[in-house]
């Protein structure tokens, strides 16, 4: 297991791994079902976090972008609790996996790190809410359509906030 803040994002990662996208507070069935699938594909576990409060100004002529100091506190603070989350759920498997977060619209941060390491397949979670936030989700286009829509990669969407088979006691 290792973790990673933005940028430098890590040069060790195989090629073909799945990329998870986690939120803080998110429900663990998304890094549950990501690891089973990882576990049976036998590739490694990118963990990706987007930070979408960071604001970014416009580049110097020398290249250099300063985010903004609060937004960026904000965004650390997130990927703390994304590390611990991804910690309780992930160190009990077998699968290697690794957390980032790199900041921006998350379905193209998604499809950037996907096209960089050759991921095989994204793993991502539904929104929260009422019904009135599905179709609302629906319309105004998810992170999980924007990405069938715009590359081709499969597109695992867990739903969250239901009973997932592991919570579920057997007799016998």
């Amino acid at each position: 297991m290792s973790t990673q803040h933005e940028a430098p994002l890590p040069e060790d990662v195989e090629q073909g791994v799945l990329i998870a996208g986690a939120i803080p507070g998110g429900d663990p069935a998304v890094l549950h079902h990501a690891s089973a699938l990882a576990q049976a594909m036998d590739v490694p576990l990118l963990v990706v976090h987007v930070d979408t409060t960071i604001e970014i100004d416009l580049p110097d002529p020398d290249g250099y972008v300063r985010p903004v100091l609060e937004a960026l506190r904000r965004g650390e603070a997130d990927l703390e609790i994304v590390r611990r989350e991804a910690k309780s759920v992930l160190e009990q498997t077998s699968v290697e996996w690794t957390v980032v977060q790199v900041a921006g619209d998350p379905a193209m941060a998604l499809h950037h790190l996907a096209e960089r390491y050759h991921a095989s397949m994204f793993i991502v979670g539904t929104r929260r809410g009422d019904i009135g936030d599905a179709v609302r989700e629906f319309l105004d286009g998810s992170v999980a359509l924007r990405l069938t829509r715009h590359q081709s990669r499969p597109v695992v969407v867990i739903p969250t906030g239901v009973i997932h088979p592991w919570h579920i006691e057997r007799d016998g």
